[in-house]
């Protein structure tokens, strides 16, 4: 599987990949939000954001159904990329999408999922210095702390907190340290 992800001033934009359950036609038919025959008129070669225009200028589908339909798709696509811990990975500059796409999506809230789904000793490599030191923002912690599972609160609720600290006092078990950790950060930064 390839995917891209498309990003504008550091934030998700958009994202798409080379997978048939992964696509736009394939949502609004299961969804029965559009037919086959209806998806087919438009040929099979059109981009997920190519199909997303067409069927807004014949007026197939309102606005607000077919945006929720294609943040679900790039969510979705989101979903399976964060999970990935092997592959290659690259960047290019150039890559633009002819179009803005306008979409709601969580990415938070989709970084923490990521993180509370990721192999616990993969997690766990990401916290290689005991000692290292970090703190949320008091901005970003606020927002954070209504959104964390309890456990997760504590780890992060102070200004600054020292690894080696979290792991002494948190009442759950190093490896699930690691994950609430992994997760509350990711879902805050």
């Amino acid at each position: 599987m390839q995917a891209a992800v498309y990003f504008e001033n550091g934030a998700v934009v958009y994202a798409a990949a080379n997978v048939r359950t992964l696509r736009l036609r394939e949502y609004l038919i299961k969804r029965g939000l559009v037919s086959e025959a209806e998806c087919a008129s438009f040929g099979n070669n059109l981009s997920d954001l190519g199909l997303a225009a067409a069927l807004r200028a014949q007026g197939k589908l309102n606005e607000k159904d077919l945006d929720e339909q294609m943040a679900a798709v790039v969510s979705d696509v989101l979903r399976v990329a964060l999970l990935w811990t092997t592959g290659d990975w690259g960047f290019n500059p150039r890559a633009r999408l002819d179009e803005t796409t306008g979409l709601k999506l969580d990415c938070a809230a989709l970084l923490k999922e990521a993180a509370h789904r990721l192999p616990v000793d993969f997690v766990a490599l990401r916290f290689r210095n005991p000692g290292e030191t970090f703190r949320a923002l008091p901005t970003l912690l606020r927002r954070a702390i209504f959104c964390l599972p309890r456990a997760s609160c504590f780890l992060v609720s102070t200004s600054r907190q020292n690894l080696k600290r979290c792991l002494r006092f948190s009442k759950l078990a190093e490896l699930d340290t690691y994950r609430v950790l992994y997760g509350s950060l990711s879902a805050v930064w």
